[in-house]
């Protein structure tokens, strides 16, 4: 695997943005301590998010360049090297985000989601095929690409009425607009993670950060819940604001999200 070669106990192969901040790199934490990096692309745009999808024979890391164009990094197992990888010209709204996941079933076929200068919800697929699909995001809004009950998903807060919505793939290319939440959602968006609650309940539920390092609850009960359950404070430490059931797993996907740092993981004891 291109991430996670532990030395010692568990560690942590991550993506982020390094000290100069229009790189990407590759950096090793275990435990607590840094290791080893490598700078894998130059000229990223500041403060963008990465889609890292990690396959048997598809490996691939998406990210937003300087430009406002999409960049492909790929994964060469034999040489144990990323490599750019030419696509078509896919250019992305000034303030957009974007996410990746793999199809139904499949470690290999994935989709990109990218919100275009023209503020459209963009659908890629493996052949780098775009597609425009029925949404209005808001401009900025995070993505999060997820499968549920064996559907893919893409959650996004949309510029009609600020709601959270999903759109779900029903049948190839049929896409419907749904509504997961009726709760205004105002203030500026960092990131957002979502799946079905782990609860007993089963209703959908999303997780999200804001600019004023405030984390969100939005369940998908009736018109729908929010709530603040928490902040993260300077030194990048989640301090819970209410009692919450699984708190100790929100930490990894959304605090690695505001990060730039959540991408893959793998561990080797």
């Amino acid at each position: 695997m291109p991430e996670g070669r532990g030395r010692q106990g568990c560690a942590t192969r991550l993506m982020c943005q390094g000290s100069e901040l229009d790189n990407l790199e590759s950096r090793l934490l275990s435990g607590d301590k840094w290791g080893d990096q490598e700078v894998l692309a130059k000229n990223v745009r500041k403060d963008s998010p990465v889609a890292c999808l990690l396959g048997l024979s598809t490996k691939l890391a998406v990210f937003i360049n300087a430009a406002g164009s999409l960049g492909v990094l790929t994964y060469d197992d034999e040489e144990e090297e990323w490599y750019g990888q030419e696509i078509p010209p896919q250019q992305v709204h000034q303030v957009g985000k974007l996410a990746g996941e793999f199809l139904p079933g499949s470690s290999d076929n994935f989709y990109v989601f990218f919100q275009d200068a023209s503020k459209r919800l963009v659908r890629l697929d493996n052949e780098w095929t775009p597609a425009i699909l029925p949404a209005e995001p808001l401009a900025g809004t995070p993505l999060h690409a997820t499968v549920i009950d064996g559907k893919m998903h893409v959650f996004y807060v949309s510029d009609k009425d600020h709601y959270l919505h999903y759109l779900s793939e029903e049948e190839e290319e049929d896409w419907v607009d749904n509504i997961m939440a009726k709760c205004v959602l105002d203030e500026t968006l960092i990131s957002l993670v979502a799946s079905r609650s782990g609860d007993g309940e089963g209703v959908l539920e999303a997780y999200i950060y804001t600019v004023g390092r405030t984390i969100l609850q939005v369940r998908g009960r009736g018109e729908g819940e929010t709530r603040e359950i928490g902040k993260v404070n300077r030194e990048g430490a989640f301090v819970p604001g209410v009692e919450i059931e699984h708190a100790r797993f929100l930490w990894a996907p959304i605090v690695m999200k505001l990060l730039k740092k959540y991408t893959s993981k793998s561990t080797d004891a």
